[in-house]
């Protein structure tokens, strides 16, 4: 059995609430969501700027698209700006303890 594609974050931005990091965007290839509808993730566990992927506590899993003012590069740093933030590496690996932002 294969895999369905994860659905598509476009038009995204990380989003800081004084501790739960979140990301919210247009959605597309979602489930529960019609195409373009805007939603924000629950909070983040982990992602992988290699992959441009990111994971929530509730178990989701989205692809950060890129496009003409967020391109690949930008998206990588971005990710890997949050691995560091979450204190992981890759998927699978244990969830972030304690962070504080500034």
């Amino acid at each position: 059995m294969t895999e369905s594609p994860l659905p598509v974050l476009t038009h995204w931005r990380v989003v800081l609430h004084g501790g739960p990091i979140t990301v919210v965007g247009l959605v597309y290839g979602h489930p529960e969501f019609r195409n373009g509808a805007a939603i924000e993730t629950s909070e983040l566990s982990s992602c992988c700027a290699a992959t441009g992927v990111i994971a929530t506590l509730s178990g989701s899993r989205y692809r950060l698209a890129t496009h003409a003012l967020i391109t690949e590069r930008d998206r990588d740093q971005a990710l890997t700006a949050l691995e560091d933030v979450l204190n992981v590496n890759e998927f699978g690996a244990p969830a972030r303890t304690s962070t504080a932002l500034h």
